[in-house]
């Protein structure tokens, strides 16, 4: 039997498998994550920052792209945007707030996410 060669570079292979994501760090280094792990990406200006929780650590990891351009590649079912500067994994939410004229999620690590008014008010 003859084996298919990808074009894809074997992170990417991986990261298609069900539960990782291919995140880029900057224009020559990706790194692949366990999509449960992710908590949400926080966008400041033309970089990002990726925060991870795994095993009750938190893990925060500097990426040189934008939020737009890590959001492309892993908006799914289970992570959304929620905010100009907010990606989140749903599976963190632990609690809904609604203010007067604020709305707000707060996660299971206690980080209180803002929300766009535009798409939730």
């Amino acid at each position: 039997m003859q084996a298919v060669l990808s074009a894809k570079s074997p992170a990417e292979d991986f990261a298609g498998t069900e539960g990782n994501l291919l995140i880029q760090k900057s224009r020559t280094e990706s790194i692949v994550v366990d999509a449960a792990e992710l908590q949400y990406v926080q966008g400041k200006g033309r970089c990002s920052s990726i925060h991870l929780r795994a095993n009750e650590k938190d893990e925060i990891i500097a990426s040189s792209f934008s939020l737009s351009q890590i959001g492309n590649g892993i908006i799914n079912k289970g992570i959304k945007r929620v905010h100009k500067s907010y990606i989140i994994n749903c599976r963190h939410i632990a609690l809904f707030k609604k203010q007067k004229h604020k709305k707000s999620l707060v996660l299971k690590s206690g980080v209180e996410i803002p929300l766009s008014r535009r798409i939730f008010h």
